[in-house]
């Protein structure tokens, strides 16, 4: 009687162990289906306060020269708005 519990036991911490683990659901993001475990959706849910700002410090990614292209776009539309003005109130 002992052993089937044991084996029953066994087989049960292993479902679980894979269904936490190893067993991939799929959700479709953007477009695309993104695959991840149980933990994997647990750990991203995880939040991590970084104080120093070392993306922007270091601008791995970009970030001024983004901010300078949304800048200019502005100024752009900006002069052309105040041509339309112009061209309306004529």
């Amino acid at each position: 009687m002992r052993k089937p519990i044991i084996i029953l036991t066994i087989i049960v911490v292993l479902a679980v162990l894979y269904s936490i683990f190893l067993h991939k659901q799929s959700e479709y993001i953007a477009g695309e289906y993104r695959y991840y475990t149980t933990y994997e959706k647990y750990k991203a849910k995880e939040k991590s306060v970084d104080l120093l700002a070392l993306a922007y410090e270091n601008d791995e990614y970009n970030l001024d020269k983004l901010k300078d292209k949304a800048q200019s776009e502005i100024n752009k539309l900006e002069e052309f708005r105040i041509e339309l003005n112009i061209l309306y109130t004529i």
